[in-house]
């Protein structure tokens, strides 16, 4: 099975069951996920925002590129950083 372009080539790829997932994208508290279902067509990227230590999704949302789903993760993990700092 081919693996779709990755996100960021920095970041490690984990594939089970034809999900390949992108692990690593932090800012602040909160820590992020792209994951990839390789058997669905058209390709859906979906991007999770965890906060850390904590099992709750945040945000979970979709794109139709990895770069796409990439921006979209960075500026939503941005967001909530900021949010949470105005917070404290």
């Amino acid at each position: 099975m081919e693996q779709p372009a990755k996100p960021n080539p920095h970041l490690p790829v984990v594939t089970a069951g034809g999900i390949h997932s992108w692990k690593g994208f932090r800012q602040g508290q909160f820590v992020g996920e792209i994951r990839h279902d390789a058997r669905v067509s058209p390709p859906v990227f979906h991007y999770l925002v965890l906060r850390q230590g904590s099992n709750e999704i945040v945000v979970w949302a979709q794109e139709h590129t990895a770069e796409q789903a990439q921006r979209s993760l960075q500026a939503t993990l941005r967001q909530l950083a900021g949010d949470q700092r105005h917070k404290a």
